[in-house]
């Protein structure tokens, strides 16, 4: 190994020996320089003995008839030389070096690179053709051994990479769009490519001759190590203390844009700059990097209420559009001096910047609350709020609303509007609801199901059973029976816990009577079992049947159809660094990752087989040492049915009810990020 700083100049010396009884005529070594040598101009190039005495310099350039040499510069940089040496009239078992100066330039402290060489040898007047190849008078090119040449020194880069040290090749560190009086981040890496700890300041520089457009009158910029930056100004300045060697920092760039801004097409750069703090007049160790704005547009703020779940680009969430809707997205039954509670309302920020929404419910005639009714929202800390809090452009906020019922209600049914308005920009939208209130108690039973099964395999149907009275039930017996029993079909009833209509691991088998309290709901499934000798197209029906004590009888049903439908499922993955745009190209082979980015899978089921498959399901987990990524508008699901995907801790799962008809498919993306 050769170490060496910068400025040095270093003796390349290429030994060679000839190995064999015959002799050759010639000999040429060809060495291209690494890019961290230049070679040395002013010293010759030097056929020497083996001990390195008795050197003779080469003629430049190679002559015909006499040891010589020349240097190759491509587009004439000298930094890039490839160096040619050729030797004639050698001898059987001839030892000796060729020699040449070349000298270490600036920009690579710290890094180790390589050099080696190629050569070959001719006998006779042989010259390396495809005619002297055939006749056997050169051999193949062969390479020399690789010397590593580690340079010392103190050295920086700054650049936009948190895995690679090497200096910027121009790329800027980009974010595509941002609106007025928005604050963007981007995110810088400062590298030490010395071989010391050193101390660094980054700061701001002003338009260069490279003719970049800087970013528009009035903003303000913060730097950073944390994700704490407060501190904004119009040329800010960072200390960036103790880095390690072959190290990096973070650096956060936050800018802050006015108000106003006039677009241009071109877009909006600042240039950072990274410099020893020990010694800011020495230019030598310093770098730069560009971060570029793409475009800066003015989104209109808007905001959208949905119920059962968020928007997130499906098409087929209630009350996704502007309000108020015609019908009601949920129907809520209550008695008389009770209350009701909407469990899944969503404020969706659909606008192009981060805004907050005060929340209101009345009545849908326009007017507040009719006498004797009450609204209370509840958000994810189970706290009363009257507002949202802020939401970021493209992402939500669940809340509940719990609506307190007057005591003197009579039968009937009440329409009211959840309003959702942003005290900031005006932005408005109401969701449609409705209470049917009833001093009529009973239990509801529903709904029926109908699937498809494999032989041998079992299918799952989801039921709710509900006590719309205020009092508890006590003692149902719950009864299941098959109408193919006496072929082998077999049913068993659990309780789904969480009410995802999923069987899992936690849900429970029900084999005794029980109760259910008043206003509750209580989530069943049915696992159906087919023999494995069930004939195709023959069908099965399972019934659920709710014996109360007072005899009452609600019965549900479930219909299984053999079909021997043939569904695959393919799991794909793509790297992704959480920041740029969702990736859309997947592959199935492996990649390297690393802590802090993230990965997305795509799991697609198609239904290879000529029949119809009902209630597919497509499972998955996050995998150890990992945690699902809700950004860039995933999770989510393609295919002709688009459906909201579940997310329970380190598990995911999406639901397809209509099935898949034959050659369909549909798909399951998510992402996670490695922790």
């Amino acid at each position: 190994m050769l170490s060496a700083t910068v400025g040095d100049t270093v003796e390349v010396i290429l030994s060679y020996e000839r190995q064999g009884k015959n002799g050759n005529s010639k000999l040429v070594v060809t060495d291209q320089l690494p890019e961290v040598m230049e070679f040395d101009t002013d010293s010759p190039v030097q056929r020497c003995a083996e001990d390195g005495r008795d050197c003779e310099a080469l003629v430049s350039p190679i002559p015909n008839s006499k040891d010589g040499y020349e240097v190759t510069l491509p587009n004439g940089d000298i930094k890039r030389a490839t160096v040619k040496a050729q030797l004639t009239g050698h001898k059987a078992s001839e030892k000796g070096q060729i020699r040449f100066f070349a000298t270490i330039k600036q920009g690579f402290e710290g890094q180790t690179h390589f050099n080696e060489a190629e050569y070959f040898s001719c006998r006779g007047s042989g010259g390396k053709s495809e005619r002297d190849r055939k006749k056997g008078s050169c051999v193949d090119t062969q390479t020399s051994n690789r010397v590593p040449i580690t340079i010392t020194g103190p050295g920086v880069t700054i650049n936009g990479s948190p895995y690679d040290s090497a200096k910027d090749r121009g790329e800027p560190v980009t974010i595509q769009t941002a609106s007025p009086g928005g604050t963007i981040e981007f995110i810088n890496y400062v590298w030490n490519t010395g071989t010391d700890p050193q101390n660094y300041t980054v700061a701001l520089l002003p338009d260069t001759a490279k003719s970049q457009v800087p970013f528009p009158a009035g903003t303000e910029y913060c730097l950073s190590t944390t994700e704490q930056c407060s501190a904004f100004s119009s040329h800010p300045t960072l200390a960036v203390q103790g880095l390690d060697a072959g190290k990096s920092r973070k650096i956060r760039l936050r800018v802050k844009l006015p108000d106003t801004v006039n677009a241009q097409e071109e877009g909006y750069f600042v240039l950072l700059e990274a410099s020893l703090s020990s010694d800011p007049s020495d230019r030598k160790v310093r770098d730069t990097v560009l971060n570029r704005l793409v475009q800066i547009t003015d989104s209109s703020s808007s905001v959208d209420m949905t119920y059962g779940r968020p928007v997130q680009g499906d098409a087929s969430v209630p009350g996704k559009g502007p309000g108020p809707e015609s019908e009601p997205v949920k129907t809520l039954s209550g008695q008389p001096g009770k209350s009701v509670t909407f469990d899944a309302l969503f404020v969706n920020n659909t606008g192009g910047a981060i805004d907050t929404y005060n929340l209101q419910l009345v009545s849908a005639s326009g007017a507040s609350l009719p006498e004797g009714f009450t609204a209370q929202f509840v958000n994810t800390g189970n706290q009363p709020t009257a507002n949202s809090g802020s939401v970021k452009a493209g992402e939500h906020v669940p809340l509940k609303l719990v609506v307190g019922l007057p005591a003197a209600a009579t039968d009937g049914s009440h329409d009211f509007h959840v309003v959702a308005v942003s005290p900031v920009t005006g932005a408005k939208d109401r969701l449609t609801v409705r209470i049917a209130i009833s001093d009529d108690a009973g239990l509801v039973l529903e709904p029926n199901g109908e699937g498809q099964v494999t032989p041998g395999s079992f299918i799952t149907f989801a039921h709710r059973l509900t006590n719309n009275s205020n009092n508890a039930v006590d003692n149902l017996s719950l009864v299941l029976s098959d109408s193919l029993k006496s072929q082998g079909w077999q049913s068993v009833l659990y309780r789904d816990l969480d009410g995802d209509g999923v069987l899992s691991g936690s849900d429970t088998a029900i084999n005794s009577p029980v109760s259910l309290a008043g206003n509750k709901t209580l989530h069943l499934l049915v696992k159906v079992f087919a023999p494995a000798n069930a004939s195709m197209g023959i069908r099965n029906v399972t019934t659920l049947t709710v014996i109360g004590e007072d005899g009452q009888r609600l019965t549900v049903t479930d219909t299984a159809t053999v079909n021997t439908t043939s569904v695959v499922i393919i799991k794909e993955q793509a790297p992704w660094d959480c920041l740029a745009a969702v990736p859309v190209q997947f592959r199935i082979d492996a990649f390297p990752a690393r802590p802090g980015t993230c990965v997305v899978y795509r799991l697609t089921a198609r239904n290879e087989g000529v029949e119809a498959v009902q209630n597919v399901v497509i499972h998955d987990a996050a995998p150890n040492f990992t945690e699902f990524y809700p950004h860039g508008g995933l999770p989510k699901t393609t295919g002709r049915q688009v459906v909201q995907p579940n997310v329970s801790g380190t598990l995911i799962n999406a639901q397809w009810p209509e099935g898949l008809q034959p050659g369909d498919s549909v798909s399951l993306i998510f992402a996670i990020q490695i922790q």
